[in-house]
């Protein structure tokens, strides 16, 4: 605002576009969350722990809602391509921002939730209880959401204050 002589006061709005710098601030932010429940998700396996050749480790990415998973999968080999550590803007539906992390892999379900290895063709009906690689990875991470997204908006909006005083 600024102080015209005479006249009162003169509101320059700007609603429109501190909301979309808001938006995009908290999008960045989003997708750097993502890339770590991608990373703390990839950590969660290796040898001896859901990892034989490296190709589910190297198919976990980040993805659009509506992406389709089931083109990413390939036969199990040490020289897979890796999918992973792409920055991925998010799904935009009003003020929602949606993002997936996950694996197009036939397998990648059962290695996460476990099963009966009856089911896909093994002997005796002995189950694997799952090693949740997707569900620990986003749990690692969730501590760090709430920083990295503030992060996202000092940077956008360096020197501000909340409504209610308090340095954002």
């Amino acid at each position: 605002m600024s102080r015209r002589s005479g006249t009162g006061y003169r509101l320059d709005w700007r609603g429109p576009q501190v909301t979309e710098q808001f938006m995009g601030a908290i999008a960045a932010g989003w997708t750097k969350f993502g890339l770590k429940v991608e990373g703390n998700a990839k950590k969660k396996l290796f040898k001896g722990h859901g990892v034989i050749t490296g190709t589910l480790r190297r198919s976990i990415h980040l993805a659009q809602p509506g992406y389709g998973w089931r083109n990413d999968n390939v036969t199990a080999s040490d020289n897979s391509p890796e999918r992973g550590t792409r920055a991925v803007t998010p799904l935009v539906r009003g003020t929602r921002l949606m993002l997936q992390v996950g694996s197009g892999m036939d397998y990648a379900l059962y290695i996460e939730l476990g099963g009966s290895f009856e089911g896909l063709g093994g002997v005796g009906g002995s189950s694997f209880v799952g090693y949740r690689y997707l569900r620990g990875g986003l749990t690692d991470a969730k501590p760090d959401l709430i920083p990295i997204l503030k992060a996202e908006v000092r940077r956008v909006f360096p020197g501000r204050r909340s409504a209610a005083g308090v340095p954002l």
